[in-house]
């Protein structure tokens, strides 16, 4: 088993840039490695960031945002296996965090699918506050063939468990022990059969952030086996 919560293992920020959803920067300085913890913070600060824009022959290009969070990425890639990520999630409108593997080189080296689990902290203006927990495949340079998501989270459980179990014919998402998603090789064009980086996030998508109650994604477990 490796443990994930170690710091010589993880990088934080991508090949091509460091912003975040285009909302916010991802900061080094927004990761905090504590002895059995990972706290990536979210910041509501003025923050410088960069990208190679391909618009620009992948020149580096400045870019600013209102707002900063924490992001690592693996600097070796990681294939079949379990991944288990035990977290408290942020609880303000606003909050998009995500723990996803991606191959980080570009095509055509790399492979260009992704599996996500995504948080989304919104106000629905019928049924107050929601979270939903968001499980997304994209398959190549297709659109999202198949996506699922597990919406009913109730904020008693402050503290979830993520699981990702992926092997050679297929891959599945379960939250607290319960299976929410299956893709099988079958069903899609480019499955990743190739080891792929781990890259996990807090950050921000532009739907009323609450400025005044910001929170910390907090892992507190994160494992591969």
């Amino acid at each position: 088993m490796i443990n994930l919560i170690n710091p010589e293992l993880f990088d934080y920020a991508f090949p091509w840039g460091n912003h975040c959803n285009k909302t916010a920067i991802n900061l080094e300085k927004n990761v905090h490695w504590l002895a059995n913890s990972i706290v990536l913070d979210s910041v509501k600060e003025p923050s410088v960031g960069w990208i190679k824009d391909e618009t620009t022959l992948y020149q580096i290009k400045e870019i600013k945002s209102d707002y900063s969070c924490g992001l690592i990425v693996s600097k070796d890639q990681y294939g079949f296996g379990v991944y288990t990520m035990k977290c408290k999630l942020p609880n303000f409108r606003g909050s998009w965090v995500a723990f996803w593997l991606y191959d980080v080189i570009p095509p055509p080296q790399g492979i260009q699918c992704e599996v996500d689990f995504e948080h989304f902290r919104k106000d629905a203006c019928l049924f107050g506050t929601r979270h939903k927990l968001s499980f997304t495949y994209h398959d190549g340079n297709r659109a999202d063939i198949i996506k699922n998501a597990w919406s009913c989270l109730a904020w008693d459980r402050k503290e979830v468990t993520i699981q990702l179990i992926l092997q050679p014919d297929f891959f599945s998402w379960a939250v607290n022990g319960r299976t929410v998603m299956t893709i099988y090789k079958r069903e899609v064009v480019q499955f990743p059969t190739k080891p792929m980086n781990i890259i996990v996030n807090s950050g921000f998508g532009n739907w009323g952030i609450q400025d005044d109650k910001l929170q910390p994604l907090v892992v507190t477990e994160f494992t591969k086996q």
